[in-house]
């Protein structure tokens, strides 16, 4: 029986809506990334901060929250959401 890996374009625009509905206010200070790493059958979305002074790390329970409701939906259980380095969020290519 072949596995199908789940669409990761789809996983990244989930992430983004949930992202978008929780009430954890450190969701605003947050980017998922239209990039992501597909290896084997892991995925890896990319998490970065919106401005500067923002720390991913701060945000770990959040983010495992979303990796929950990502493998719940995708029913994928291969799911990581890594934070990416300040130097390469978009905000800080302005």
């Amino acid at each position: 029986m072949e596995i199908t890996t789940p669409n990761p374009e789809l996983m990244v625009k989930s992430a983004r809506s949930i992202l978008a509905r929780t009430k954890n206010p450190l969701a605003a200070s947050l980017g998922i990334s239209d990039e992501f790493v597909h290896v084997g059958q892991w995925i890896h979305l990319l998490v970065y901060p919106l401005g500067p002074g923002v720390k991913t790390l701060d945000a770990l329970n959040l983010l495992e929250d979303v990796e929950k409701k990502l493998r719940k939906e995708f029913d994928w259980p291969n799911i990581l959401i890594v934070p990416a380095s300040p130097e390469t969020s978009p905000a800080s290519q302005d």
